[in-house]
C-alpha cells in the first residue's frame, strides 16, 4: 500500500479533508435549531440504538456543536492546504494521534462509546496518506 502513486494519496487525503470539513459544517448546523436535524440524526446513529434521542440539543450542546464545527472546518482546511514537508509530517501525525486518543478517551468517559467507530473511520481515512505521501507533496497540488 505504501507504493500507491502520489496522485492517489493526494486524492485520498483531499477526500478525508473534505469529509472533515463537511462533518464540521454539519456540527456547526446543530448550533441553530432549524438546521440541527442532520447532526442530531447522526448523533442518534452513533449513540445506538436509533431511538430519536437526542431529539433536541440544549444550549450547552448547541454551543459545543458550534465550537466543534468550527474546529473541524479549520482542521479540514489545514489538511487540505498544508504542504507536506519533512518538518510538517510529525506535527500533522502527532495532531491526528493526539485528537484520536483525547477524543476517544473523552467519548468513553462520557458514555459515548459509539463515537469510537467514527474516530476509527477518520483515523483510517486520514493517517495512511499522511504516512505514505512523500514529503514535499501537498494534497491540493501536484
Amino acid at each position: 500500500m505504501g507504493h500507491l502513486p502520489p496522485k492517489v494519496l493526494r486524492a485520498w487525503l483531499r477526500g478525508g479533508a473534505v469529509a472533515t470539513i463537511c462533518a464540521g459544517l454539519l456540527a456547526l448546523g446543530a448550533s441553530w435549531p432549524p438546521t440541527a436535524a442532520p447532526w442530531t440524526v447522526a448523533m442518534d446513529l452513533v449513540h445506538w440504538p436509533l431511538d430519536g434521542h437526542p431529539g433536541e440539543f440544549d444550549f450547552a450542546a448547541r454551543a459545543s456543536s458550534a465550537m466543534l464545527g468550527g474546529v473541524m472546518v479549520g482542521w479540514g482546511m489545514m489538511l487540505l492546504l498544508i504542504p507536506y514537508r519533512p518538518e510538517s509530517r510529525p506535527a500533522l501525525l502527532g495532531g491526528l494521534l493526539a485528537w484520536f486518543v483525547a477524543d476517544s478517551l473523552g467519548s468513553l468517559a462520557s458514555g459515548f462509546a459509539g463515537n469510537l467507530v467514527v474516530n476509527v473511520v477518520f483515523l483510517l481515512v486520514l493517517a495512511p496518506p499522511m504516512v505514505w505521501l512523500k514529503p514535499g507533496h501537498s494534497p491540493s497540488t501536484g
